[in-house]
């Protein structure tokens, strides 16, 4: 699954992809001391029927018809270089979906939840801890199933079926010649 990432062309500030702290605010900084760390990353939780809703620790269930695999490579958010301008998109690979437990049943699925963050990480002026999360963009706010990406499985006929189908062809072609 791949996710378009664009910066506002109203936008009066570029995303640095290089130095994600670069992009944050001294306002998106309220209450931090000092920043130790600013990473990027992306998520996606369990939603619809891509995955099992709940509870929460099935997301990952052996039983699911799917086993989602988060992108790793070059073609990740996390590991992107450079920087966005105001207007400017690129196209990140989330992750892939695959079938597992035998064929997947037929019918229409969707997954409606995945995001782009930045974590920063520092302390207070009184030296506690401090972990914010930036989102940049997430493709349906809320979890609608009206933004989710879906796919239509479609029941494919096994190879018996296409040799019953082709003799009950060849019989009536020659039924037809025969009653000619």
């Amino acid at each position: 699954m791949f996710i378009r990432l664009t910066v506002s062309a109203a936008s009066s500030q570029s995303l640095n992809l290089s130095d994600p702290a670069a992009s944050l605010t001294a306002a998106d900084l309220n209450g931090f001391a000092s920043v130790s760390s600013v990473s990027k990353g992306a998520s996606a939780s369990c939603s619809t029927t891509f995955w099992p809703q709940a509870p929460l620790s099935s997301c990952f269930d052996a039983a699911s018809p799917w086993r989602w695999q988060f992108d790793n490579s070059a073609s990740s958010f996390s590991l992107a270089t450079g920087t966005l301008a105001p207007g400017q998109s690129a196209d990140f690979l989330l992750g892939s979906f695959f079938p597992q437990n035998g064929p997947v049943a037929p019918g229409v699925y969707s997954f409606s939840s995945a995001s782009f963050v930045l974590f920063a990480n520092g302390l207070d002026a009184g030296g506690a801890k401090i972990d914010r999360s930036f989102y940049l963009g997430e493709t349906c706010a809320g979890f609608s199933a009206t933004c989710a990406f879906t796919r239509t499985v479609v029941a494919v006929p096994e190879p018996s079926t296409y040799g019953l189908m082709a003799v009950g062809l060849a019989g009536l072609i020659g039924w037809r010649r025969r009653s000619r």
